[in-house]
C-alpha cells in the first residue's frame, strides 16, 4: 500500500460494550455470535427442514438485535 492509503484508511471497527446504545451488551454479543455460527452452518449443505429452521432463527435473532439496538454486523 502507498503511504497516502495507509494514512487515510480507517482501522477496522471493534465493538465493545460502550458502543451499545441500549439493551444488554452481553445478550448482543451472544446473539451476534449465534448469528455467525448459523451463517457458517448455512455455507455448508443442509436439508430443507434444517434450512427453514436456520432461516427462522436468523429472523428471530435479527429482530432481537434490532430491539436491543445492537450494532449492525
Amino acid at each position: 500500500m502507498d503511504r497516502l492509503t495507509e494514512e487515510t484508511t480507517p482501522p477496522p471497527r471493534v465493538y465493545t460494550a460502550s458502543h451499545y446504545s441500549g439493551g444488554d451488551s452481553s445478550e448482543c454479543f451472544a446473539l451476534i455470535d449465534e448469528k455467525g455460527n448459523i451463517n457458517e452452518r448455512m455455507r455448508h449443505g443442509y436439508h430443507e427442514p434444517e434450512g427453514e429452521y436456520l432461516r427462522g432463527r436468523l429472523r428471530e435473532i435479527n429482530r432481537r438485535l434490532w430491539e436491543l439496538h445492537c450494532p449492525r454486523q
